[in-house]
């Protein structure tokens, strides 16, 4: 029983509580929160891995730590109590902790069979609305062990799966792009990898606009020699460079393209959000005005100008704006300009009315 706040009574809580959950009041009013679960799940999934130095709690919430290289270990659990572990990956990041403890475990042993490192964690086989599932994923980051042997999915102490390193870490070579290439439209990242062990492959690609100094996930998953990038979706810049890292299941190996190659800034993409195309209104009805623009530019709103233009005569800048339009049919153009002189624009046709007789108000005539 809970004491739903409403100053007297109790309410009995429901045996079967989902992911979101409402089973307390406050003043009278239901108060949602999420699972530690699903929180869990999350919070393993999209954990900050910047390249900073130390993640403060400004920018992750309650985690601290500092970037070292991790296992990036995920898998699947099944309702049937089997489970699977995808190929792992070793890269900078921030060890993640579960906040609640379960009866599913991550293990990282040394040739000794002696733990290095583990994280035990729970499963719901339920999604947010109660509804079953046959399988769930995990996600969880753990430290990085010189001498690891093995890493353990286990369920109540039993193992379900493992993960052992073979004796040669995979090859690779990045062959496109290359040094001076100029891209645009649709691109293919080109490479050539082996491994003398016969492990499977996977491949995560990464790109750069400025040299290195940050970088932006294109894929990961891939398997084969090559893949074709969408350029538009890229942020520009003269300093770009690809970084392939490849896993053989668990021994990882990374390398970036020779030299630089160059990216075009792309346009803005602009929405105008109100008014709606076709939208009437009446004469003398003030008209708000609103767009937005994105970018794939480094910084998301770096230098944009919005200007607005009705009918082909610019009147106003700014995202958001009210204007006072004749009668007749006109049409919104909403253009935005990028710091490199690229511009999207979007419009939209409106229609003014005059003001039916049915609507107008006479005042009445004052006589001496």
């Amino acid at each position: 029983p809970w004491d739903d706040g409403s100053g007297g009574h109790l309410t009995v809580l429901p045996t079967n509580r989902n992911d979101f959950m409402s089973y307390c009041w406050h003043k009278g009013t239901p108060i949602q929160w999420i699972s530690p679960y699903r929180w869990q799940a999350m919070f393993a999934k999209f954990a900050p891995t910047t390249p900073d130095t130390t993640i403060t709690p400004a920018k992750a919430g309650a985690a601290t730590g500092t970037i070292t290289p991790v296992y990036y270990i995920s898998g699947q659990l099944d309702q049937n109590g089997s489970g699977s572990l995808d190929p792992i990956f070793v890269l900078p990041g921030l060890t993640v902790t579960p906040t609640v403890t379960g009866e599913y475990t991550l293990e990282v042993e040394n040739g000794a069979q002696e733990t290095l490192s583990s994280v035990s964690f729970t499963a719901v086989f339920t999604d947010v609305e109660g509804v079953p599932l046959e399988a769930v994923p995990f996600n969880f980051q753990l430290p990085f062990q010189e001498n690891a042997a093995k890493i353990i999915l286990k369920h109540n102490g039993a193992e379900l799966v493992s993960i052992v390193p073979s004796p040669n870490p995979p090859t690779v070579e990045v062959t496109a792009p290359g040094n001076g290439d100029s891209w645009s439209g649709q691109e293919t990242i080109a490479w050539l990898a082996g491994d003398v062990d016969g492990d499977p492959l996977q491949f995560t690609i990464l790109y750069s606009p400025d040299e290195g100094a940050s970088w932006h996930p294109i894929a990961s998953g891939l398997t084969g020699n090559d893949y074709l990038v969408d350029v538009d979706r890229l942020p520009g810049g003269e300093g770009g460079k690809i970084r392939l890292i490849v896993s053989d299941g668990f021994n990882t190996v990374q390398v970036d393209s020779a030299g630089l190659f160059s990216v075009p800034h792309p346009a803005p993409i602009v929405v105008i959000e109100t008014p709606a195309d076709g939208q009437a209104f009446l004469v003398n009805e003030w008209i708000k005005l609103s767009g937005s623009a994105s970018t794939a530019a480094v910084s998301a709103s770096e230098h944009l100008t919005h200007v607005w233009s009705i009918d082909g005569q610019p009147f106003e800048v700014g995202p958001e704006t009210d204007i006072l339009p004749g009668e007749g049919e006109h049409t919104i153009t909403l253009t935005v300009y990028d710091a490199y002189g690229n511009h999207g624009e979007a419009s939209v046709t409106i229609t003014v009315s005059p003001v039916p007789a049915s609507k107008k108000i006479y005042l009445p005539a004052i006589q001496n």
